[in-house]
């Protein structure tokens, strides 16, 4: 209804302009063509002019109706302004590396989320999109410029027209942010690290065990070390770099320590069916091992037989992708050989050391029988180690948490149009003073036109 009364508001001002308009333009015509200007002029003398009282207050109607129709105007527009805070946005990417899109926030899930932020009701998404507009400022979509400001504007609809137009932008600019914040931010629940299925695994895998759960702390310290190397953080004294390194000394000392006193002891939770485990997986390793042996030595026989004269070297004219001239050497069966024997004899190199690992545990399990104090000091110490894993993964979050905080700063920041009075209703104003000056010069010229008329009149009736 209120979109209906806004239309019909526009309607009745724009008519109302031009038919005084055009009943100005033909008395204006008119008085032309049977009076010098000097005398069309001397009409306009406010004593000679009648119906003031009509004109003014026409105008004031006028001017009412247009700051009624200014005021809906201002209810069902409104726009403000998106500016991206974040480092990466001055290269045009998002806080991950790819690239920006602005039309994200005109995506049909933010503008649900806007609909359920806003509780907006018997609203869909696309009728928000239709009033929706975003743009870039300083510009546009096909320039080479990178910008890091957008002004989102939008317009009511029939289907909107209940809904103030602030209150949409706002919505939709509340629930772009916290989509774009749940999505880039980082995801600190990879550090909630927790020790609860420790019980699950045995004792010769706890190296495993601990060595996943340190690397994920010093994975997630690199990755902001590769953004911003020399930040320290204030409520932690540490840098990326140092905790990157306290992650790894812990897996150097704390868990090989821990490691090797498990070794040394043989110990195991089930011996019997570890040892099983044990000589299924080495009987697999001296399978991969062979296998790989003879792989290699059939690459070598087939290179030690590969005739000489075919092996001559070929070279080849060409131009690089800058043009510039080369010769390109190619590639023949003995170079792939070469390259397939080195592949095998890498892979053999490192299954032979899971082999020798395997046989060393499958000794030490066999050799003795440990005591119960043994088992004690191993828990002792995974519970010293766990403790040391988990305060260096609450000094990276509180780290990475603090870097987030200063060098995003909210990633993103809403600010809104904020008009004066002057922006709000002065072109209604002005609309009215121009209706007003118009009104009187159509009473003006029909005065003039009406004199003539009383004159042809006079003259007949003589």
């Amino acid at each position: 209804m209120d979109y209906i009364l806004l239309r019909a508001g526009e309607l009745i001002a724009a008519l109302s302009f031009a038919l005084l308009c055009i009943q100005t333009a033909v008395l204006l015509f008119r008085c032309n063509r049977k009076y010098m200007p000097v005398d069309i002029l001397r009409g306009f003398h406010f004593s000679a002019v009648r119906g003031k009282v009509l004109i003014v207050l026409s105008a004031l109607m006028l001017t009412g109706v247009l700051v009624l129709v200014s005021a809906e105007q201002n209810r069902q527009s409104a726009s403000l302004s998106l500016v991206l805070t974040y480092p990466e946005a001055s290269s045009g990417r998002n806080p991950s590396g790819t690239r920006y899109n602005m039309s994200d926030i005109l995506s049909q899930e933010v503008l649900e989320d806007a609909i359920a932020y806003g509780g907006f009701e018997n609203v869909t998404a696309d009728d928000l999109l239709d009033g929706l507009d975003v743009y870039p400022v300083g510009g546009s979509v096909g320039d080479a410029m990178v910008t890091t400001q957008f002004v989102l504007s939008f317009r009511s609809g029939p289907e909107t027209s209940g809904i103030p137009a602030s209150d949409v932008v706002y919505a939709v600019a509340g629930a772009y942010k916290n989509w774009f914040i749940e999505k880039y931010s980082p995801n600190y629940a990879a550090l909630d690290i927790t020790f609860e299925d420790r019980a699950e695994f045995d004792y010769p895998d706890w190296e495993r065990y601990f060595s996943d759960k340190i690397q994920i702390i010093c994975n997630f310290a690199d990755y902001f070390r590769q953004k911003d190397n020399s930040f320290i953080s204030s409520a932690t004294g540490e840098t990326f770099g140092s905790i990157n390194e306290k992650g790894w000394n812990i897996h150097n000392t704390g868990m090989e320590s821990l490691n090797s006193y498990i070794l040394a002891n043989g110990l195991s939770r089930d011996k019997a069916s570890y040892l099983s485990r044990l000589r299924y997986d080495y009987t697999n390793w001296c399978n991969t091992y062979r296998n790989n042996i003879q792989s290699y030595d059939v690459r070598i026989e087939a290179i030690e037989k590969y005739d000489n004269d075919m092996a001559t070297v070929v070279y080849i004219p060409t131009y690089d992708t800058d043009n510039t001239f080369y010769m390109s050497k190619t590639k023949i069966g003995i170079d792939h050989f070469s390259a397939d024997a080195n592949e095998y004899s890498a892979d053999a190199s490192e299954v032979l050391a899971n082999i020798l690992d395997v046989r060393y545990l499958l000794l030490q399990l066999r050799a003795q029988e440990s005591p119960a104090s043994a088992y004690d000091r191993a828990e002792e110490m995974a519970v010293s180690l766990e403790k040391q894993i988990r305060d260096l993964a609450e000094v990276t979050v509180k780290t990475a948490q603090e870097y987030t905080d200063v060098t995003a700063n909210g990633y993103i920041s809403i600010t809104g149009f904020e008009k004066s009075l002057s922006d709000r209703y002065g072109r209604a104003l002005v609309l009215g003073v121009l209706f007003l000056v118009i009104a009187y010069v159509n009473r003006a010229l029909a005065s003039v036109d009406r004199k003539t008329e009383w004159k042809k009149r006079g003259g007949d009736d003589e």
